[in-house]
């Protein structure tokens, strides 16, 4: 989860707004396939996301692409507010899609999707 870390530290720093999706299509993006509902829980274990850090983690309601609404976990700085986050969610990056940016890299199975 050294990809995940990282990438939620540059977020930090730059005092950002975002959820699992967000952090996750960015390590995609980057050349690691790893699972979005892998990001989430590594992130709800993460130190800074505690109630006694710098960032919190609320629960609130984005818009999706196709103006329907979804509840989303939204992490922000202490002193910001969760409504502050863009308007709407991001989509999960797909095998599809992250196999057309990465070609030589393998997408690891899951239990939900053999390879």
């Amino acid at each position: 989860m050294r990809e995940v870390d990282a990438v939620m530290g540059e977020f930090m720093d730059r005092k950002a707004l975002f959820t699992s999706i967000d952090i996750a299509n960015e390590v995609k993006r980057r050349g690691t396939w790893i699972p979005n509902r892998d990001v989430a829980l590594h992130m709800r274990q993460h130190a800074r996301l505690s109630s006694d850090g710098d960032y919190l983690i609320s629960l609130t309601t984005c818009l999706l692409k196709d103006g329907r609404s979804a509840p989303a976990y939204v992490c922000h700085p202490v002193g910001t507010l969760v409504t502050e986050y863009r308007d709407v969610l991001p989509s999960a990056m797909s095998p599809q899609e992250f196999a057309a940016l990465h070609p030589s890299v393998p997408i690891p199975p899951t239990p939900d999707r053999q390879a």
